[in-house]
């Protein structure tokens, strides 16, 4: 590791417990030769292990000037073999004639601060960072120990506090490491605690500021939600992996950050639907709360999430294939069209011979069993069934004389050929069984007792393989607005609202009708009795009269409800 490799003592060709004077004399002697362009070589290079050693005037300059200060020296140090024992001598022999294994089972005999440090060295050298920091452990957590090693490298009249410098040498290996790999190394409980401090807050930091920043383009321009939302998902990806690792998801800082991260993305996806006219806007939207919904931890957060999600998909589910989307908006296009004219049969008529060449378009790519396919054809032929039963009924109510009947028998004939195209379509079976096929059967009935030929022929097909669509919007409407399902359900209100309407229409006529002729019918008894009086001079006038008034009051009672139903 660089720590190691350029260590200024490992430059200059010294132990990091050298003295003073030897420092200074390795310093000439390299400058000396590397003044004539000689190269020179130390015993500490240890070129087999850790390669060449480049150096230069400027470069050992440099070396020296890293040692000035004792806070210096002993950070540096902490990366570097120190000799403090005789065991220490015998290690170096091996160490230095190439036999690093030898080496440490010398040091590993016998502990103390310089076996310990070099033995961290050895570690670090073999990148078994497991053992480097198992020995740092016990060195460092030794306060007698680091003294010890302090006082080696620059007196005990230096001053130095020795209680940090465990975490100093931590700090510097988690800035060539990364503490993420550090971590899970560690057995101390203090150091434990210092490498998530050390890790956890730059982590948290990143995540934050990715946040700010997608909530900024986001508030910023709504349709823009999808791209910060991506944006997001990608920044703060690797960190929130990090910090999962380092934290478990009970841990009350990960959970805010997660949540927040969550509920920002969502948000985005959110503000991105509501502001989109794409079809593909609600997968999009659904992709990003998804993912929302895996990070958060909090149970607010996921019931928003899940929520949100739920009603995404439902809308999803309603969404055509990416096969027939041009044919389904050119449906919807009709659709609307139709929703804004009078309940007539020719309206009727209109929508489904114009939609009919797209539902066979939509029949071959997908199948007649397809569900989608068989909801959109259905909610067709339930909103062109509704506007043949309501002009039929309508006009069956203004029926009073001959004409009356011819033009009942009109829109019945104009209603059964209506029929037989919309026999054309596929629907659900639900719907066939039990609203269509009772409504056909009683048109039908209704037919042949007015002698109107119901004969099954196949109605004309349309000439035009495609229709213009009834809009010219330039901007295609979403295929999901209105849904089928959704549809369905408001006509069957309407149809249910508009009956009690006309039941009620009929009682209030036929009571009408039932006053006016009580009316009549004591108009009458009156004048029967007057003549009856005149004509029979008896003592029985009032009570004549009074039996007229009483029959001939039922009787018109009577005429007059039946003449209103």
């Amino acid at each position: 590791m660089k720590q190691v490799k350029q260590n200024p003592y490992r430059l200059l060709g010294i132990y990091a417990n050298a003295t003073t004077k030897e420092r200074l004399a390795n310093q000439s002697r390299l400058q000396a030769f590397l003044k004539v362009g000689k190269s020179v070589s130390f015993p500490l290079d240890l070129t087999s292990y850790l390669g060449e050693v480049e150096r230069s005037e400027a470069i050992i300059a440099t070396a020296s000037a890293h040692l000035t200060l004792p806070q210096d020296q002993i950070r540096y140090a902490q990366f570097w073999f120190v000799k403090d024992t005789p065991i220490d001598t015998v290690a170096f022999n091996h160490l230095e004639s190439g036999d690093l294994a030898q080496a440490v089972e010398i040091w590993e005999q016998r502990e103390t601060p310089s076996s310990l440090q070099n033995l961290i060295i050895c570690s670090l050298i073999r990148e078994e960072y497991a053992e480097a920091l198992s020995y740092a452990e016990r060195l460092y957590g030794d306060s007698e120990a680091v003294s010890h090693f302090v006082a080696l490298i620059v007196g005990d009249e230096a001053g130095i506090e020795s209680d940090h410098i465990g975490f100093d040498f931590l700090d510097a290996l988690c800035e060539e490491l990364g503490g993420s790999q550090l971590l899970p190394l560690v057995s101390s409980p203090a150091w434990q605690e210092h490498l998530k401090d050390h890790t956890v807050a730059p982590l948290i930091s990143a995540i934050q500021e990715a946040i700010e920043e997608a909530q900024k383009e986001r508030k910023a321009d709504k349709s823009r939600g999808a791209s910060a939302g991506n944006t997001l998902y990608k920044k703060s990806k690797s960190p929130l992996a990090k910090l999962k690792k380092l934290l478990s998801t009970s841990d009350t800082q990960y959970q805010l950050i997660a949540d927040k991260l969550g509920l920002e993305i969502l948000q985005c996806a959110i503000d991105y639907y509501n502001d989109a006219d794409d079809i593909e806007a609600a997968r999009e939207t659904a992709r990003l709360a998804k993912y929302a919904s895996s990070i958060v931890v909090g149970k607010l957060a996921k019931d928003r999430c899940q929520e949100n999600l739920q009603t995404i998909e439902r809308i999803i589910e309603s969404l055509p294939p990416d096969e027939v989307a041009e044919e389904v908006m050119a449906i919807v296009d009709y659709l609307q069209e139709f929703n804004s004219q009078p309940s007539k049969v020719d309206v009727a008529v209109t929508l489904l011979e114009s939609t009919r060449p797209h539902f066979q378009a939509i029949k071959k790519k997908l199948g007649a069993t397809n569900k989608f396919y068989l909801k959109l054809s259905t909610k067709v032929v339930d909103s062109a069934l509704h506007d043949i039963i309501e002009e039929v009924n309508d006009t069956q109510e203004s029926v009073s004389d001959f004409r009356g009947i011819m033009s009942l028998k009109e829109c019945l004939s104009r209603a059964w050929r209506a029929t037989l195209l919309m026999d054309s379509f596929d629907m659900e079976e639900e719907f066939k069984h039990e609203r269509y096929s009772p409504n056909r059967s009683t048109l039908k009935d209704v037919c042949e007792q007015l002698h109107i030929d119901t004969s099954s022929s196949t109605p004309t097909r349309v000439t035009t393989s495609t229709p213009q669509r009834a809009t010219s919007s330039s901007t295609p409407r979403r295929a999901t607005s209105p849904t089928p399902q959704t549809s369905f359900t408001e006509s069957e209100s309407k149809r249910a609202s508009k009956e009690r309407e006309k039941r009620l229409d009929k009682r209030m006529k036929a009571f009408g009708y039932a006053i006016l002729f009580v009316v009549y019918g004591i108009i009458l008894s009156l004048i029967i009795g007057v003549i009856y009086a005149h004509s029979n001079d008896n003592d029985d006038f009032g009570s004549t009269v009074l039996s007229c008034l009483f029959l001939c009051a039922i009787i018109g009672a009577f005429v007059g409800w039946n003449k209103g139903n």
